[in-house]
């Protein structure tokens, strides 16, 4: 039960804005921000809505507040699909406010192009947008190879002054969720890695639209998209990047499959370069300003085991050390945790070397590691945190220092609940999403939830559907998150975002009141009807005389947005457009829940208190009944022109 105090609580607080991944150029994943929700309100969390995404997101949202759009002022959450399209929802109600199209074209500049329609060769990305500090402009990435600029308040995009920016170094597929730092130098900078066999790391001064270009293969063509050199496979798998204020760097790691050579080719291993991503070239070769590569890369390369599959380097807070002021602590794919001086990463005073982390053990939860950690610091103790979230669960570990400064980590507490995606600390409470990667599809359970950060306690969680890498944000009192079929398992297409907050104000203004009804053609008088009173996935939907059968009672509940899903009280499944059809004429069945567009309807007044009911998958389709008035006559889909038969009415049973 919520307290006065704490509704107070979340209706004072303060506007703010989540602009990035893992909310800061940090990438510590730290809200502190946030004071509605605290393991005290947590609890209290409802559903506020739920609205379906036509393609599916695989990286995290991002949020900005007071945005003026052609509708009004709005607070804005903005997601990437995968196949390359960037939308922006009303935060508050999900409503869509604008969406726009990269899923195919050719890459802008800088050497020869792949064929093909996309220029990402049919891969989907993982990527994610990101906002410009001064808030005017969101960057998303497109298939056709370019990071985008675009007004936040309509999606138009600016062109000019270098945009859009390449970013990929061929047809591969980019993978971090685009980060924007600020460096000592005042300069702000986006960073967007890319790449199949040609890896590399694009840095945009956002001010001039210039850019550097890291290659992290043949690295000694410095600010080339295309090398033409022999080496291969050194990729920028993760998350993101990582910027160190103190030091004024920018971390980053690579995955496997080929050999390290340092100069030329920097596979399995962790790079530190400057915050204008610029390469020192010495010696025949391009160096970033340090880097880390594990004495064993050769043998995790042979099993596949990459250092950077997905995670980066997670800071710790600074002097806790005085041995080590700038430490660092990192999962990996290979199933250890390794503990690192930012500052040299080596401990060899460079880069090219290889070995040198201050520890390595092995993960107390087990499994690889392949999204990105977060950490704490407890107020009441000043214990410092680390969870590492992978394939397993969580491990919670605790920074132990001794005397002589020597950092270490100490096993906190293990949950074991599954493959679990990025993590991130808000406010005293620890969010992730357990059931994700790649074998989503074939998981039982999946489902967000918070967590006592001392304990693993599970103090909330909400079911959600299927999904790959995506993870959560929680922004202003309410929580979001996306799920879909991720082209990392399935076909990319559908999904849904969520939100939670502490009212629980679903469904507000409804054009329909959630509840249980008969659903009456206005043209035969005659009420959707299971056909035969079957039950099962693809069973046909009629029109057929109302008799009071369970299998002609559907359940209509609002999912936010002035959507709704449509429920058979007998059997349980939704009212589904077959197949995802678009096409007039494809017909209505029963099929299992999943919350995907052609789940989804919405009602629109019509004559008198009838109502057009609309599939999301098909927005210029009505329901409709094939034959007209005849009694047995199947439903279907149909372009609207208003007629009787394309009209209902929702009466008590």
């Amino acid at each position: 039960m919520l307290t006065a105090i704490s509704l107070l609580s979340f209706q004072a607080q303060a506007k703010y804005d989540w602009l990035q991944f893992d909310f800061s150029q940090d990438k510590t994943g730290i809200n502190n921000l946030e004071t509605a929700i605290n393991l005290n309100t947590v609890t209290g969390l409802q559903p506020l809505f739920s609205v379906p995404l036509a393609n599916t997101p695989d990286g995290a949202p991002v949020l900005l507040t007071g945005v003026t759009t052609p509708s009004g002022v709005r607070d804005l959450i903005f997601i990437f699909a995968e196949q390359g399209y960037t939308t922006a929802f009303d935060a508050n109600t999900g409503e869509q406010v604008w969406t726009v199209d990269y899923s195919s074209g050719t890459a802008s500049s800088n050497g020869p192009q792949p064929s093909g329609t996309a220029f990402c060769g049919g891969h989907t990305s993982n990527t994610a947008p990101a906002v410009d500090p001064n808030r005017l402009y969101v960057y998303t990435f497109g298939m056709d190879g370019n990071v985008h600029k675009l007004n936040v308040g309509d999606g138009s995009e600016v062109t000019g002054g270098g945009w859009p920016e390449r970013i990929m170094s061929d047809a591969g597929k980019a993978r971090a969720e685009l980060t924007i730092v600020t460096a000592a130098n005042g300069h702000t900078y986006l960073y967007g890695n890319a790449g199949n066999e040609m890896g590399s790391m694009t840095v945009i001064d956002l001010a001039s639209g210039t850019q550097h270009v890291f290659n992290t293969v043949d690295t000694d063509q410095a600010d080339q998209h295309i090398t033409t050199g022999t080496y291969k496979h050194a990729m920028p798998w993760g998350h993101c990047v990582v910027y160190n204020a103190a030091l004024d760097r920018v971390f980053f790691t690579t995955g496997t499959y080929a050999n390290f050579v340092a100069g030329h080719n920097w596979v399995n291993s962790i790079l530190a370069i400057s915050p204008d991503g610029s390469t020192t070239l010495q010696n025949g070769g391009g160096y970033p300003v340090d880097s880390y590569t594990p004495s064993n890369w050769q043998a995790m390369i042979n099993s596949d085991s990459d250092l950077g599959g997905g995670t980066e380097v997670i800071q710790l807070p600074t002097g806790v050390s005085s041995k080590y002021p700038h430490l660092g602590a990192m999962g990996s794919k290979d199933g250890n945790i390794r503990l690192f001086n930012l500052a040299d990463l080596s401990g060899q005073g460079g880069p090219g070397n290889v070995g040198g982390a201050l520890e390595t053990i092995k993960a107390p939860v087990g499994g690889s590691m392949r999204s990105q950690g977060t950490t704490w610091t407890d107020p009441a103790t000043g214990t410092v945190w680390v969870y590492f979230t992978g394939d397993s669960g969580i491990s919670a570990m605790t920074l132990a220092v001794d005397a002589s400064g020597n950092p270490s980590l100490v096993n906190g507490w293990t949950l074991h609940n599954g493959w679990t995606t990025s993590g991130i600390m808000v406010n005293g409470v620890l969010f992730a999403a357990v059931g994700g990667g790649e074998h989503s599809g074939t998981t039982a359970t999946h489902y967000l939830q918070a967590i006592n950060p001392t304990t693993g306690a599970v103090v909330w969680s909400s079911a959600i559907g299927q999904f790959h890498w995506t993870s959560p944000i929680v922004a202003n009192g309410i929580v979001y998150m996306c799920d879909g079929n991720s082209g990392g398992f399935g076909s990319g297409h559908g999904g849904n975002l969520h939100a939670w907050n502490l009212t629980g104000s679903i469904n507000t203004n409804p054009v329909v009141a959630d509840g249980t009804y008969k659903i009456v053609n206005l043209n035969s008088g005659l009420v959707i009807d299971a056909k035969g009173a079957q039950t099962t996935n693809q069973t046909v939907v009629e029109q057929y005389a109302y008799n009071g059968g369970s299998n002609q009672l559907w359940t209509v509940t609002g999912l936010g947005g002035g959507q709704y899903k449509i429920i058979g009280v007998q059997s349980g499944r939704a009212l589904d457009v077959a197949g995802a059809g678009t096409a007039n004429g494809t017909a209505i069945d029963l099929y299992d829940y999943s919350g995907r567009p052609n789940q989804i309807w919405s009602f629109t007044p019509a004559t008198g208190s009838n109502f057009r009911l609309t599939p999301a998958n098909a927005t210029g389709s009505c329901l409709d009944v094939k034959g007209s008035a005849l009694v047995t006559a199947p439903l279907e889909i149909w372009t609207y022109s208003g007629g009787n038969s394309e009209q209902w009415s929702l009466q008590a049973p």
